[in-house]
């Protein structure tokens, strides 16, 4: 996992959604390496209580660069949820265990979300979709 200091971090986590994903897709690049937040034996996922243009609401999954992000979501909670933990996977053993049934099922990527601040979505494949 590659080193993050306080200032990056701080940094990063002020960015746009859009620039937030550029920066989550150039770090999975290099390093390839997804975190993302488990429930218990199960994934974390958010749910979007508005609907997109054909009135379809969508499930997201929020996926990270690094475990540090995703735990800034997690303190973010009102509340604490002690059930929650940070896992990371190598890109491939994501997309071979994971991408599939996450497409299956309809479940967007949520692209590094902060707070209750906007962010982008992606295909579990990591693409832009249509």
């Amino acid at each position: 996992m590659f080193e993050i200091t306080d200032k990056e971090f701080e940094a990063v986590s002020a960015l746009n959604a859009e620039y937030r994903e550029s920066f989550f897709l150039q770090k999975l690049k290099e390093h390839e390496i997804v975190v993302f937040i488990c429930q218990g034996d199960d994934l974390f996922l958010l749910g979007d209580d508005s609907e997109d243009e054909d009135g379809v609401k969508s499930t997201v999954m929020p996926v990270f660069c690094h475990p540090r992000f995703a735990q800034a979501l997690i303190d973010s909670f009102d509340d604490k949820k002690e059930d929650l933990k940070v896992v990371s996977l190598s890109v491939k053993d994501f997309k071979d265990n994971l991408s599939a049934p996450l497409q299956a099922e309809s479940i967007l990527l949520g692209i590094m979300p902060v707070g209750q601040s906007d962010f982008t979505v992606l295909e579990p494949d990591f693409s832009k979709g249509e």
